[in-house]
């Protein structure tokens, strides 16, 4: 990533593990001179690993949710924010694939 500090002009960043409130744990790159944050950083965790991070299925990975409640998963695809969403989209079409649906 191209990068120039705002705050002190550096080109250097360092990751380090930022924990929330939650319990969700994120990547967060910071300034490696004045610790400014740059942004947090994708962690692409596929839906097997990853996990609902809020809900009566919090702490449950998306794949478990879709089969274990696929009626929730069919509502969280048409109601969650777009990233959450996707991931039940996801899971739903390959649990419909796997079915022969």
């Amino acid at each position: 990533m191209d990068f120039e500090c705002k705050n002190c002009k550096t080109r250097f960043t360092v990751e380090e593990e930022k924990v929330f409130k939650n319990g969700v744990t994120h990547l967060e790159e910071k300034c490696a001179s004045c610790g400014k944050h740059v942004r947090f950083v994708s962690q692409n965790l596929d839906n097997n690993v990853f996990e609902m991070p809020f809900g009566k299925h919090k702490g449950e990975t998306i794949m478990d949710i879709t089969l274990g409640d696929t009626p929730y998963a069919r509502w969280a695809a048409e109601n969650l924010k777009p990233n959450m969403a996707d991931r039940f989209k996801e899971c739903l079409s390959q649990s419909h694939s796997s079915m022969g649906l």
